[in-house]
């Protein structure tokens, strides 16, 4: 059965008629539900009453205007577009915070918190997402909001269970079932059962899995809840495979489907149609799903559901594989190597690994076939000659004179050849050793990043608890003390990241899309404003231009750096004075950042983009070395490059290109 679209639900048509039969002043409840009722069946069209929601909300009440705002930011993060529904729910939050004069708007101000919080861990940034979910822990009991409160706490279980540690997930996720318990909250039950299920998942222990997954089965059946009744029978077919239980595994999938059919789950569908395919592949050893599975795989790709795009490409790769087609699957492997969390990527190195040397195995194979057909044509040619020989002696002798030279010549090319393969031989070996080197380099900058960044999370928590619990309690020079703790635990946390991804080669695919650029830089400065105020630093920000087609994310990392650097880098007797600018040189868009600083010496103006290479001058100043080596490394996948303009002088200035044409390298 199809599920790449569905028809519009009844609900749906009847919200449709109740617009056209309503006057415009009265409208803002129905794109509110529309905006609601299109989640996970038509994504734009959901965005588009979002859009009507907020532009209605510049009409009516303070509160319902932030309300918009963070019906957009959700709407967003439903589709896995986490950098832009950040900003909205930024702008949400700050709207709430204006509003909560008298406490009574915490549950919503929590509910932000939380959907940062999920945005930041999608996005890799766990340390960030634990701040902002404890913040909403205490928004939800500023207003009593027990139930909030038990959401943030599941959440904290999901960071955890993300970066492996599995046993305070479990904690958490119990910590959580016991409030949903006592508000009687089943829904909430089910989705801790379900959780608890894929985390025994992870560690392999497929029994305990299934038994968390049959719990919550049998609540959501009791209580109708349909969508999690479809989502555990899909994580429950997929147990039944990896057990080799097909059996078990059909009849859920079937049950599955039926429900997902009735009540138009397009994802939910979806993955239970990925299951379907691998289930007929391991038992008919059939590839009749082949084209369904990538009708679901550009289907996720084309509405952004990253994580059903995952499972798709993981399903395809079964197929290559069993097709011997492993061009195909080192390819697939390469793509999931860039999507996976750095930390827990080695699997998908030693695969990478195995796959190359298969696919170099096949073509071993094909060649050896080649020689022996060119071997055995050799022969035939042979006897023919022994043929022809017996039709005359003058004949045979002049030839079998002529095939001894060209046989002396053959034995000669063949010593060369033996030469030659020794050498390659030799050659294979010392490439060999140099990539189990840099596998085992690999290996260890992630592990030693993640041992350092354990104790990191620990002491960030119990200074934040500390800060919490007992900053009003401790005098000046203790509080500040406590802030240099939790900001230096932070930094040296963000130090190991960027440590783990130059080592790795991490961040390497562009997310390319059409950006404010005015707005991105004042975003920018608005998250530097403390620093910006504390150094009694003035910015001007020149002429930019309106758009500009860039990766987002990176693109503000190194508008960040380069600030940061300016205000860094400040000359002892004067404050900080940094302009923005930007001109259109040929094709491209060519932004300089100029400060008032020390300078750069002109003989180090190349070094200082080189990792881990800093100068003798700035040794006292934070930091490892890599920020501009990471710039350097964003701005040139873009196409551009970036360099020091030695002919200033009263400072430095870091000019960098991005091309105007990028059009046709939008994803």
């Amino acid at each position: 059965m199809p599920w790449l679209s569905a028809k519009t639900s009844p609900t749906i048509d009847s919200l449709l008629i109740q617009l056209e039969q309503t006057k415009d002043s009265e409208k803002y409840n129905l794109y509110l539900s529309l905006s609601n009722s299109y989640i996970g069946v038509d994504k734009a069209q959901g965005l588009f009453y979002a859009d009507k929601v907020i532009a209605d909300s510049l009409l009516v009440m303070p509160d319902q205007l932030a309300e918009a705002y963070q019906k957009r930011g959700h709407l967003l993060l439903h589709y896995e577009d986490n950098a832009t529904g950040l900003e909205y729910l930024s702008t949400a939050y700050e709207k709430f915070l204006k509003l909560n004069v008298d406490g009574s708007f915490g549950s919503q101000l929590g509910s932000i918190c939380m959907g940062q919080g999920r945005a930041e861990r999608l996005m890799g940034n766990n340390f960030k997402s634990l701040k902002l979910f404890l913040k909403g822990i205490d928004h939800y009991r500023s207003n009593n909001d027990l139930s909030g409160e038990a959401n943030c706490i599941n959440h904290i279980g999901i960071v955890f269970n993300n970066i492996h540690d599995f046993e305070s997930a479990k904690e958490y996720y119990l910590k959580c079932q016991k409030i949903y318990e006592q508000l009687g909250e089943d829904k909430g039950r089910v989705y801790i059962y379900n959780n608890l299920g894929y985390l025994e998942e992870q560690k392999n222990d497929y029994n305990m899995a299934m038994e968390y997954y049959n719990l919550g089965l049998e609540l959501a059946k009791e209580i109708d809840f349909t969508t999690m009744i479809v989502h555990l029978l899909s994580n429950m077919s997929s147990i039944y495979i990896k057990l080799e239980n097909y059996t078990d595994a059909q009849t859920v999938i079937d049950k599955g489907l039926s429900l997902a059919s009735e009540y138009e789950m397009i994802r939910l569908g979806n993955f239970l149609e990925l299951n379907k395919g691998l289930l007929s592949l391991r038992v008919n050893k059939s590839n009749q799903y082949f084209k369904r599975i990538s009708e679901i795989n550009e289907f996720a790709k084309t509405k952004g559901y990253k994580f059903l795009e995952a499972q798709s490409l993981r399903v395809l790769k079964e197929f290559y594989i069993h097709d011997k087609n492993y061009k195909k699957t080192l390819e697939i492997t390469e793509i999931q190597k860039m999507e996976a969390d750095s930390l827990s990527n080695s699997k998908l190195l030693s695969e990478t690994s195995f796959l190359q040397s298969k696919f170099d195995y096949e073509n071993q194979i094909q060649n050896e076939k080649m020689e022996e057909t060119q071997n055995f044509a050799f022969k035939r040619f042979l006897y023919s000659l022994l043929i022809f020989a017996a039709l005359g002696l003058i004949v045979s002798f002049f030839f079998i004179r002529e095939l001894r030279a060209s046989n002396r010549g053959l034995n000669d090319k063949n010593k060369e050849l033996e030469i030659a393969d020794k050498i390659l031989e030799d050659r294979n070996k010392q490439l060999q050793l140099y990539i189990d080197s840099n596998a085992q380099l690999k290996k260890y900058a992630r592990s030693t990043s993640h041992d350092i960044r354990s104790p990191l999370r620990t002491i960030g928590s119990y200074a934040d608890l500390l800060h919490k619990n007992n900053f009003d309690s401790l005098d000046e020079k203790s509080k500040m003390h406590l802030n240099f703790i939790t900001e230096g635990a932070a930094r040296l946390y963000d130090i190991t990241a960027d440590m783990l991804n130059l080592a790795t080669g991490g961040g390497n695919e562009l997310y390319l899309e059409k950006i404010k650029t005015i707005s991105l830089v004042s975003n920018v400065l608005k998250d530097l404003a403390f620093i910006i105020e504390m150094e009694k630093a003035e910015i001007s920000v020149g002429k930019l231009p309106s758009e500009i087609i860039v990766d987002k994310i990176k693109f503000r990392r190194i508008i960040q750096n380069l600030i940061e650097n300016a205000i860094k880098y400040r000359h002892p007797e004067r404050s900080p004075k940094i302009t923005i600018s930007c001109l259109d040189v040929e094709d491209t868009h060519q932004f300089c950042i100029r400060d008032n600083g020390i300078g750069i010496d002109p003989s180090k103006s190349e070094k200082i983009f080189k990792a881990f290479n800093r100068l003798e001058n700035t040794i006292e100043k934070d930091g490892i070395g890599i920020g501009l080596s990471i710039c350097r490394n964003i701005i040139e996948k873009h196409g551009g490059k970036i360099w020091v303009n030695e002919k200033y002088q009263d400072g430095a200035e870091f000019c960098f290109t991005i091309p105007m044409d990028q059009e046709s390298r939008l994803t």
